[in-house]
């Protein structure tokens, strides 16, 4: 049994009294995130969707299941 886990409830996701940067400009952040391969449709594509859609540079990395 396959239990899906919907991080939309669980990220918070800032709508209201939203901070502009004063240093650092978004387009100079990169996120890279290295996950296994059973995780990646689930965990990865979460976060990309949650949070990290408003991210410009972003890389995810998987590692490959060999039997």
């Amino acid at each position: 049994m396959f239990l899906y886990v919907a991080y939309y409830d669980i990220l918070p996701i800032p709508r209201n009294n939203w901070i502009p940067p004063e240093r650092y400009m978004e387009s100079d952040i990169v996120f890279i995130i290295y996950t296994g391969a059973s995780f990646y449709q689930n965990r990865a594509i979460a976060t990309r969707d949650t949070w990290l859609s408003r991210v410009t540079h972003k890389y995810f990395f998987s590692s490959t299941p060999y039997p």
